[in-house]
């Protein structure tokens, strides 16, 4: 009996580990978009730590005596920012697995899949994606192709290419319901995606410095649209960027307001060629 007993423990030695191994197999594997959202929280509370952090150097900076609350501080909003950083890479990854399932992402061409991969992670809410409206390149251009195009949408997203390769737009929640009417959006804010001048600013915001006009379509003029103060676009012929656009729209991130150079470079009088206009809209 005795000679029987190791080898009895030993049988169900195995046995307790094939049981356990079996027991992991069974535990579902966290998905794609599980892991998608999860980062998205991640990062979302590693942001508000940082913003703690900062508030309270500031606090600290008042009182000679609290150096050492400052290093802590200090420190603990490097290890954020280490950790946000490899929580952005993770959420790019899964964003562009998600979006490669996506048949809808296949119908862009390179271009726009850049494109759309900002504009998305700047307008659209969990679970919805971007769609291809308007094409100036497959459609003709004038007020009434882009106002059928926009009508009724939302989370609208109109993209502009200049003739030296400069892509900006602006976003609006949504269309104007009529043509010479404006939309006042709060959520209102225009964009550079891609700068020759400054290769190095690229996905950029600016938003109003205060509630204004939006978007508007026109009826019976030379322009075909125009964001009041930013930019105006013409169906055939030259557009403009406004000389006003430094006085009401200013960088999200560092609160510097934006000037022309930061669209395109020019400005009233002087105008650029359009290549195309495209708008995405969920």
């Amino acid at each position: 009996m005795s000679l029987n007993t190791p080898c009895s423990l030993q049988h169900k030695d195995r046995q307790k580990k094939e049981k356990e191994t079996q027991d992991k197999s069974r535990i579902p594997k966290e998905s794609v978009s599980q892991r998608f959202k999860k980062s998205q929280n991640e990062r979302e509370e590693l942001i508000r730590i940082i913003k703690y952090s900062l508030s309270m150097i500031e606090q600290f900076q008042k009182n000679p005596e609290e150096a050492e609350k400052i290093n802590i501080s200090l420190e603990m909003m490097i290890l954020c920012a280490t950790k946000l950083k490899l929580g952005v890479d993770r959420y790019l990854k899964d964003y562009e697995t998600l979006r490669g399932s996506d048949d809808s992402m296949n119908t862009f061409d390179s271009e726009e899949r850049s494109i759309v991969r900002t504009l998305e992670m700047w307008t659209c809410t969990e679970g919805f994606h971007l769609k291809k409206e308007f094409d100036s390149l497959k459609t003709v251009f004038n007020e009434n192709s882009f106002f059928n195009a926009v009508k009724d949408k939302v989370n609208i997203n109109v993209v502009i290419k200049d003739g030296p390769g400069n892509i900006f737009g602006f976003h609006v929640s949504v269309a104007p319901s009529q043509k010479n009417l404006a939309v006042v959006d709060k959520t209102h804010f225009i964009f550079s995606i891609k700068n020759i001048a400054k290769p190095d600013q690229t996905n950029r915001q600016f938003v109003p410095s205060r509630l204004i006009e939006s978007f508007v379509i026109f009826h019976k003029s030379n322009y075909v649209f125009c964001v009041p103060y930013a930019f105006a676009i013409v169906g055939s012929g030259k557009s403009a960027v406004s000389p006003k656009i430094s006085s009401f729209y200013f960088t999200k991130e560092q609160k510097k307001f934006c000037t022309p150079d930061d669209i395109n470079g020019t400005v009233l009088p002087n105008t650029f060629p359009v290549e195309w206009v495209k708008v995405f809209v969920q």
